[in-house]
């Protein structure tokens, strides 16, 4: 998964390379053998399409394409917190600052409950 636009950049570097690379086994030199040829194209497209997907993925994202997240466990949530932060147009600076005033204010309204004290019926 891509988390930020430097990652988004890298990833369409990588793909453009790997086209490259897939372009020059297009043209047969004839010092591979056919299998070994085939599967280097093979793993080439591969890795080309993940990388494809996880690009049209973030670019839905920011795209406000994708607005609901679902998660079949805990173990899913940091994902679906970047993605949101993604879909909301949010920087991982923002997005920890929002985060870490949510986080005071909830302390702060604790620390208020705990100081007063409790009413008598």
């Amino acid at each position: 998964m891509i988390t930020n636009e430097k990652q988004y950049k890298s990833t369409r570097a990588s793909i453009e390379k790997l086209a490259g690379a897939l372009t020059a086994l297009q043209s047969p030199t004839g010092d591979l053998p056919d299998v070994l040829v085939k599967a280097q194209r093979s793993a080439l497209l591969s890795q080309i399409d993940e990388l494809d997907e996880d690009v049209r993925f973030y670019d839905d994202l920011r795209a406000g394409k994708i607005s609901e997240f679902s998660a079949e466990s805990l173990h899913d949530l940091p994902d679906i917190l970047i993605q949101a932060r993604i879909a909301r147009g949010m920087s991982q600076r923002i997005s920890a600052t929002f985060l870490a005033s949510r986080s005071s204010r909830s302390n702060a309204t604790k620390r208020i409950a705990i100081a007063r004290p409790a009413s008598t019926v």
